[in-house]
């Protein structure tokens, strides 16, 4: 930046700059509405592409609800709705930055059933 004065005399003369404007183009906000990685439990999701908004998971018989976290991709914004139970989905809504576009994607878990053990009979003798 360069500001040049005409007729200045220097000890006599004050100079104030009051506004100064700025000319160029400003940075374009990003468009995308995309995950950049999806986690379930802290570990990426197998198969995670950002170009598929619904993935299906079997989870363990009573154990803990998954919980699910993401990172947003060209510095888009996020909302993570947890699953309830694990036969549940959590959804992630995702926001472009330039507020645009917007793109939901979803995490159904299926609980597997329960292991059953298999009994075992005693016989007892007869008298």
């Amino acid at each position: 930046m360069e500001f040049s004065v005409n007729g200045y005399n220097a000890g006599k003369d004050m100079m104030k700059i009051t506004e100064v404007e700025v000319w160029g183009k400003g940075i374009s906000k990003g468009k995308s509405a995309r995950l950049s990685s999806l986690k379930v439990d802290g570990k990426e999701l197998e198969g995670f592409d950002p170009e598929n908004y619904s993935y299906s998971l079997e989870v363990p018989y009573g154990g803990q609800v998954p919980k699910v976290t993401a990172q947003a991709a060209d510095h888009a914004s996020l909302f993570v709705w947890q699953a309830l139970e694990n036969n549940g989905a959590a959804q992630i809504k995702v926001f472009s930055e330039d507020g645009r576009n917007t793109a939901y994607y979803t995490v159904e878990f299926t609980e597997k059933a329960p292991a059953l053990k298999p009994l075992k009979y005693l016989r007892k003798p007869l008298r």
